[in-house]
């Protein structure tokens, strides 16, 4: 692909217009890519679809499921405890921050280590 395909423009967008617009944390940056590139994205990902593989309890970042499902699924499990009258233990993790510092290459790397052995 040529370039002008693969160059974005990286702009900065305030989490909070409430908080701090003085502090780094406050921002997250968007990337803004030419029509064209978005274009053959579509087109890649609907002609690969098929392809890729998820697990049945994902719920982010894929066709026909969102989040409303995730809290049925963890409404519905915790009922299931409450009326068998057992303890339910959870924890919630908001990775949002650890996003922009993950190196995502090694990451997929790793992700494709388990899946496969």
């Amino acid at each position: 692909m040529p370039d002008s395909m693969l160059s974005v423009i990286i702009v900065p967008v305030i989490k909070d217009k409430a908080g701090n617009i003085n502090s780094k944390d406050n921002y997250r940056p968007i990337a803004l890519a030419s029509i064209i590139s978005k274009v053959v994205e579509i087109i890649m990902l609907d002609r690969m679809e098929v392809h890729l593989l998820t697990q049945p309890n994902q719920f982010g970042f894929k066709t026909k499921h969102g989040t409303d499902q995730c809290i049925f699924a963890i409404k519905e499990l915790v009922n299931k405890y409450k009326i068998n009258d057992s303890c339910v233990y959870t924890c919630f993790l908001d990775a949002s921050k650890a996003f922009d510092r993950v190196n995502h290459s090694k990451l997929f790397q790793k992700t494709l280590r388990a899946w496969y052995s």
